[in-house]
């Protein structure tokens, strides 16, 4: 009764833990209600579980590749400076001190998504917002790092399907 709903309880916090420590393989590690008839049992379980999920999440970090802190880096400095119209793969290089080339392979491959792809993708985002707010194109493209409205309307085009007047209504 109590007991194994308390267990059930456990098991589910463990894996949410596991999962926001990274771990996406679950496999053996479900409660199986019919498993545990008394209460050492479920000890039992739950400590394997507990045991399992903790080695999961070690090995996951091991395994971290050594470039997931450098681009969660160069995102932050992306989010804290997208509002430059400089800002570029080559800016961005140069701040890291990495050739902009070898830079944008890295971001690719930890992310998924280029750098430039990256850059672009903040931009639009915040220029979302700001059409939302009713602000002119031009001065949304002044305050997202776009040198002109024309160079916001292209990348908002390409990147989304869309204008920004298109968006807005």
């Amino acid at each position: 009764g109590v007991a194994r709903c308390l267990a059930y309880d456990i098991t589910s916090a463990l894996i949410k833990g596991a999962g926001q420590g990274g771990v996406e393989d679950f496999e053996n590690v479900r409660f199986a209600t019919g498993e545990q008839n008394n209460p050492e049992e479920l000890q039992r379980h739950l400590t394997r579980t507990a045991v399992t999920l903790c080695e999961r999440v070690r090995l996951n970090k091991e395994n971290a590749s050594p470039n997931r802190q450098l681009c969660e880096d160069v995102k932050q400095y992306i989010d804290q400076n997208y509002s430059d119209p400089d800002l570029n793969i080559s800016q961005t290089g140069m701040h890291f001190n990495i050739t902009p080339a070898y830079l944008s392979s890295i971001f690719k491959k930890e992310t998924g998504i280029s750098l430039l792809g990256y850059i672009n993708k903040v931009r639009i985002d915040r220029a979302k917002v700001l059409l939302l707010q009713g602000l002119a194109v031009a001065h949304i493209a002044e305050q997202t790092g776009f040198r002109d409205s024309s160079a916001l309307i292209k990348v908002k085009k390409k990147a989304t399907g869309t204008t920004p007047g298109a968006y807005r209504a």
